[in-house]
């Protein structure tokens, strides 16, 4: 049987978006406050927190974290967003993050800095925790990232 830690890599995104806003909620009141019907475990599909990109939206609007969302493939787009405009960026990748790995995965990480050299990540991992880890610019598209911009 999955958990919300082991698939909800965008909810926990939001939920640290939240709590670095001075605003945490616990993983329980997570799920209270929106029940999707897929994150309930089931026989044939044990991933509770496996989200698309309009369940994300509409996690992050009801969160007041944003009133719209963009996505952004170029690079230099997601670094202006971040840098000049000051918001927040949720990192899809749909290749494993790590150097050594090429496996296709679709994770969602919280961007926390970039610049024309090189850009870094909150990742959540599966067991609960968490890491903060830089790649070079160069990872962004052999790792498939693209990223989801939240307008306020």
């Amino acid at each position: 049987m999955g958990t919300f830690n082991e698939y909800g890599c965008a909810c926990r995104c939001l939920l640290k978006l939240l709590a670095d806003k001075g605003s945490p909620m616990s993983v329980d009141d997570f799920l209270k406050s929106f029940p999707y019907p897929v994150w309930q475990p089931s026989h044939s599909d044990p991933k509770p927190g496996v989200t698309n990109i309009d369940m994300v939206c509409d996690i992050a609007r009801n969160l007041r974290l944003a009133s719209s969302l963009h996505v952004f493939r170029c690079y230099t787009e997601v670094q202006r967003r971040f840098v000049i405009e000051k918001l927040s960026v949720l990192i899809y990748s749909e290749v494993h993050l790590d150097p050594e790995r090429n496996d296709p995965i679709n994770h969602v990480s919280l961007l926390t800095a970039i610049d024309s050299v090189q850009f870094s990540l909150w990742c959540p991992l599966q067991d609960g925790s968490d890491i903060l880890a830089t790649f070079p610019t160069g990872h962004w598209d052999t790792k498939l990232c693209y990223g989801l911009v939240l307008f306020k």
